[in-house]
């Protein structure tokens, strides 16, 4: 069953020949006993990194940590949340990608799954703004111990 409304963000999955490239960034949402592939992430087209204009993936996470609360976006929890985490977009877990990683996600289409995609939309510019402030704080150095390295992913991605 797919969502019956048309969406205004972008939610997909990554290909795995994507993170094949990062074997041994253990950042760029690994997990032990999930596919990476069956991962969704929503998409922020566009956004700007060192001067330049880059597709972000940013990934949904149902047990975010102690990460500290400017790193991600609160969602409401999800059955797979335990306690004392949470759910949300996690912005340190962005990464950069193009078309050619990016396959289509079907949402399940299921009642709670379409309240989080609302939230999201009703929230899209904050999202927006929050990504784009720890990107810049990212250039500059600024950055959790545990994040994806984008300028490794930029890289690589240059190099294909």
């Amino acid at each position: 069953m797919s969502s019956q409304y048309k969406r205004k963000i972008k939610v997909v999955t990554i290909k795995q020949s994507f993170y094949e490239l990062f074997s041994e960034n253990h950042e760029i949402m690994r997990i032990l006993g999930q596919e990476a592939k069956d991962r969704p992430c929503l998409i922020l087209l566009k956004m700007k990194y060192k001067g330049n204009l880059h597709t972000f993936a940013i990934p949904f996470r149902s047990n975010i940590g102690n990460a500290p609360s400017n790193t991600y976006f609160p969602l409401p929890k999800r059955a797979k949340t335990k306690d004392r985490r949470k759910h949300g977009l996690h912005y340190s877990k962005m990464f950069p990608i193009t078309e050619k990683y990016m396959l289509a996600y079907h949402m399940g289409g299921d009642f709670q799954e379409e309240l989080v995609m609302a939230y999201i939309e009703r929230n899209i510019k904050q999202i927006y703004s929050e990504a784009a402030q720890y990107l810049k704080n990212y250039e500059t150095g600024q950055h959790e111990l545990f994040c994806v390295d984008i300028d490794d992913v930029l890289i690589k991605l240059n190099n294909q």
